[in-house]
């Protein structure tokens, strides 16, 4: 039922009107809705590019993973059992081998009081001074407890302090202080004005050392060294030195290239690689009913895929001359433009030619620099894929207004017939009444039924 008032559908003529309004709406219809399919393929086709823009950018993400920082080689530490420390590698460490004693560790200071019945008990008035790396810090106390003062200097940048139970039957309450950080440096010193409860405190405190703040000390290739921490990363370009434990002898640490980590990060580049390239491929071909994906005959994605496979089949130039390729370390490309890699010849290569690799992927120039620049073009604000984007936009906007201009006219094109159809049910009835009252004037016995 029109929703254009109230119908009465062929009762006087006998022909159903509603249906044929509804088969002619249908009919005016059907470029409306070539219309929706053409819009419902753009938006299909938009969310292909859309994907294929962040397959691109978990491309450029595993292209800046792949080895460390600058670097597409992985390098591994390999340290000798009971060395006494351990070691982390960072973005620019370097292959090499180093001898290395842990003769001291690095500690801070630390400091006791004697014991106190009642933590909360009032000590007394007085001040504290924590001279520390020469800059003295102060605090002022009327009628404290052992835990005002705790609490206090635990509230100070560079120092901790907690007041402890020992278990001591007649005073087993004593203040601790920490110095956050180890070091001579770092060390403490303290000094105290205030009544005698107060000044007793203090004394104690300063007198009852715990632990010294000390530097550590160690010997590299039997050099000594000497830093205020346990943590040592300014000695070796890009390698850390944790300190856990003193020993009694050097203890051998070699970094050196890890061929295992080195195709991995390789093989996660190339997956992500395959997956763009495996996108515009499903997407860009016509099934055997003859139906096309969203991207076939796509130039967007044609540009990628040829601008992709440009990049990984050229030759560059590394630093010792030679002119590489990808093939050259076991990454082939196949028929369908994906690459693979053969752990074993890469492994081999990189044996023969570390430099080499790492000079065609990660130099300046090289394959991983210009894939992240291609990359970054084709999704910048004005760059292929957003203007791809924004072409889509526009023609889903325009189809958008084709399509509601024609259903305003549809609709009052189906206004006017129903209209229409109204007024010849009407005047059908009309005729249909006069002709029964002529027939019962051509026949005035009928009506007496004589």
């Amino acid at each position: 039922m029109s929703s254009f008032g109230i119908q009465f559908s062929g009762l006087a003529s006998g022909i159903d009107t509603r249906s044929l309004i509804d088969a002619i709406v249908g009919a005016r219809r059907v470029p409306i809705q070539r219309l929706q399919g053409q819009r419902q393929d753009l938006v299909d086709r938009q969310n292909s590019i859309s994907r294929l823009s962040g397959l691109l950018a978990d491309l450029r993400s595993a292209a800046s993973n792949i080895g460390f920082g600058d670097s597409a080689i992985s390098l591994g530490a390999t340290i000798q059992d009971g060395a006494g420390y351990s070691i982390n590698l960072g973005d620019n460490a370097a292959p090499g081998s180093f001898d290395i004693q842990v003769q001291k560790l690095a500690s801070s200071q630390s400091n006791s009081s004697l014991g106190y019945a009642d933590p909360s008990a009032v000590i007394g008035s007085g001040s504290i001074t924590l001279t520390q790396n020469g800059v003295p810090t102060t605090l002022n106390f009327t009628n404290a407890t052992l835990q005002d003062v705790a609490d206090a200097i635990g509230g100070l940048d560079g120092f901790d302090a907690t007041v402890v139970d020992t278990g001591d039957t007649t005073a087993p309450f004593r203040l601790l202080l920490f110095a956050e950080e180890p070091g001579s440096a770092n060390a403490v010193d303290l000094s105290s004005s205030g009544d005698a409860g107060f000044a007793t405190l203090v004394s104690d405190l300063k007198s009852n050392e715990l632990t010294e703040a000390s530097d550590s000390n160690i010997l590299v290739n039997n050099v000594e060294i000497r830093r205020s921490t346990n943590s040592i990363s300014d000695l070796i370009d890009g390698v850390t030195i944790e300190l856990e434990s003193v020993t009694e002898q050097a203890h051998r640490v070699d970094v050196a290239l890890d061929t295992d980590a080195t195709s991995e990060t390789v093989e996660e580049f190339l997956q992500a690689y395959n997956a763009v390239v495996d996108a515009i491929r499903s997407e860009s071909q016509r099934s055997e009913d003859g139906r096309t994906g969203n991207l076939f005959g796509d130039r967007t994605a044609l540009t990628v895929l040829r601008g992709l496979r440009d990049l990984t089949g050229r030759t560059l130039p590394t630093n010792s001359g030679v002119t590489g390729l990808l093939s050259s370390f076991g990454i082939e490309g196949s028929l369908d433009g994906t690459l693979s890699l053969d752990r074993g010849e890469l492994s081999d290569a990189l044996r023969d030619g570390a430099q080499d690799f790492d000079d065609l992927l990660a130099s300046g120039g090289g394959l991983i620099d210009r894939l992240q620049t291609l990359i970054d073009d084709w999704r910048a604000a004005d760059g292929l894929i957003e203007s791809r984007d924004d072409g889509l936009d526009q023609g889903i906007r325009s189809l958008d207004n084709r399509i509601e201009r024609g259903e305003a006219r549809l609709a009052l094109l189906e206004q006017s017939l129903s209209a229409r159809f109204t007024s010849l049910e009407t005047l059908l009835a009309r005729v249909q009444s006069q002709g029964q009252a002529l027939g019962g004037l051509s026949n005035p016995g009928s009506a007496f039924g004589l």
